[in-house]
C-alpha cells in the first residue's frame, strides 16, 4: 500500500520582506511542527521521502519534521507543484506517480484541500500543522485514514 502525509505548514508570519514566499515560521510555528513530528514519529509514520513547496515557511516545516523523524536532508526535496495557487491535478499525479510507499508533502491552502478532494473525493479542513494520511487505491483514488490537527498529534506519546 502507497500512502501520503499532506501536512499544512506551522504557524507563519504575518507580513515578511519578500512577500509571501519570504514568510518564515513564528517560534510558536516552529515548535508546533517539531510537536507534530514528535507524534508522527510515536504513530510510526515515518516517510521514505519528504516534498515541500518553495516558500519559507513549507522548507522549514518539512525540515523540522525530518528532524523529528530522523530523516536523512537527501530525502527532503522542494517540490514547485506544491505552492498555494499549483494546480491539483498535476500535484496529485506527481504524488500519485512518487517512487516512495509513503511521500509526506508539505503544502498550503488552498492546494491540500484541493488534494484531498481529488484523491478522497471530499474536502476538509487544514489547519497549520495539520496533517492527513491518506492511502492510495486504485486506479485514481484515496482513502482517508486520518485526519489530525497539530494540537492532537502533540499529545500522542
Amino acid at each position: 500500500m502507497r500512502e501520503l502525509l499532506l501536512v499544512r505548514h506551522g504557524q507563519a508570519e504575518a507580513a515578511a520582506f519578500g512577500g509571501d514566499a519570504a514568510r518564515a515560521l513564528t517560534a510558536e510555528g516552529r515548535a508546533a511542527i517539531d510537536a507534530v513530528g514528535r507524534g508522527l514519529a510515536a504513530l510510526g509514520l515515518v516517510p521514505d521521502l519528504i516534498w515541500h513547496s518553495p516558500f519559507v515557511r513549507a522548507a522549514q516545516t518539512a525540515e523540522l519534521l525530518a528532524n523529528a523523524l530522523a530523516i536523512s536532508s537527501s530525502l527532503v526535496r522542494q517540490e514547485p507543484l506544491l505552492v498555494p495557487g499549483a494546480s491539483g491535478e498535476r500535484a496529485a499525479r506527481a504524488l500519485r506517480e512518487a517512487s516512495a510507499r509513503r511521500v509526506l508533502c508539505v503544502s498550503h491552502l488552498p492546494l491540500l484541500p484541493e488534494l484531498v478532494g481529488r484523491l478522497v473525493g471530499t474536502r476538509t479542513d487544514f489547519g497549520t500543522g495539520t496533517v492527513a494520511h491518506l492511502a492510495l487505491t486504485e486506479p485514481h483514488g484515496a482513502a482517508l485514514i486520518g485526519l489530525w490537527s497539530a494540537a492532537l498529534l502533540a499529545r500522542v506519546r
